[in-house]
């Protein structure tokens, strides 16, 4: 196939990591994560799409590892989800309070 070809189906690939971020993105927005993962898998979505196309039409990578380098970027995407759900998930079980905390409650 002809670069031109091949830059179309990357292009393509990239619009899928760019999906999977996204989809991350809107998912720990309502489960209610922290903003860090949040921006961390837009910068490591909007990183990969950039630096995986661009260095493919620049022929810095060939086309093999412009694919390689996109399922890494989307493995790591998986990988910062399912922390940050796994984060969320066990600070909700621990309890807040300590038995021998004191607490005191303001009535009105």
């Amino acid at each position: 196939m002809e670069k031109q070809e091949l830059s179309h189906i990357l292009v393509i690939l990239a619009g899928l990591l760019r999906a999977v971020g996204i989809a991350c993105m809107i998912a720990l927005i309502f489960l209610g994560a922290r903003l860090r993962y949040i921006f961390l898998i837009a910068f490591l979505t909007v990183g990969g799409i950039f630096t995986a196309v661009l260095s493919f039409l620049l022929g810095i990578l060939s086309f093999t590892h412009a694919i390689i380098y996109e399922a890494i970027v989307i493995f790591i995407n998986a990988l910062v989800f399912f922390y940050a759900y796994r984060e969320k998930r066990t600070f909700h079980r621990q309890s807040l309070r300590k038995p021998q905390d004191v607490w005191c409650v303001l009535r009105t």
